[in-house]
């Protein structure tokens, strides 16, 4: 992978973020007259907080993600959102980045206690469902932990198996 630089829009030049998710200044201070254009530029070193990975530009903190986004993937879609693919927010190159909906982001942090059971024969057909796995352990006589290992190891135990229905 190579890195590529590109200027912050609205920056004037003075800041460049890369598609490996990294922002350097180009701003040299000076006590006396204010910010000279440096020779070489500075990484900046971002903080992160248990979501993001910012910095501040221009006193402003601004998300490194949102950054990329802007200057990489085409800026903000509508109806999606922003995520890290590993779930790592210092981690924001251009290929950890994806957008996806927020009913996805929902699905997949929905607890597995949550989601609808079918109780099933061992050929497939369905005998009953259930709007959750400790309600279907509850009326089953079974531990929900116990129906949870059921459904993720498919064990068919007295004619029956238990599946999520997604």
């Amino acid at each position: 992978m190579r890195e590529i630089w590109r200027p912050v829009p609205g920056t004037d030049g003075w800041y460049d973020v890369s598609n490996l998710g990294e922002v350097r200044s180009w701003i040299r201070p000076s006590l006396a007259h204010g910010k000279f254009r440096a020779e070489k530029p500075k990484i900046m070193c971002p903080w992160v907080n248990h979501r993001s990975a910012y910095v501040r530009i221009a006193g402003e903190a601004i998300r490194v993600k949102d950054l990329v986004r802007d200057v990489f993937l085409g800026g903000k879609q509508k109806g999606l959102v922003l995520r890290h693919k590993d779930g790592d927010p210092a981690n924001c190159s251009v290929y950890n980045l994806e957008f996806v909906t927020k009913a996805q982001i929902n699905k997949e942090r929905r607890n597995p206690n949550s989601r609808t059971v079918a109780k099933m024969e061992p050929w497939g057909k369905v005998i009953e469902f259930y709007p959750s796995a400790r309600d279907a352990a509850r009326k089953n006589y079974l531990s929900t932990s116990g129906l949870i290992g059921r459904i993720k190891r498919k064990s068919i135990i007295g004619g029956v198996w238990f599946k999520y229905i997604d």
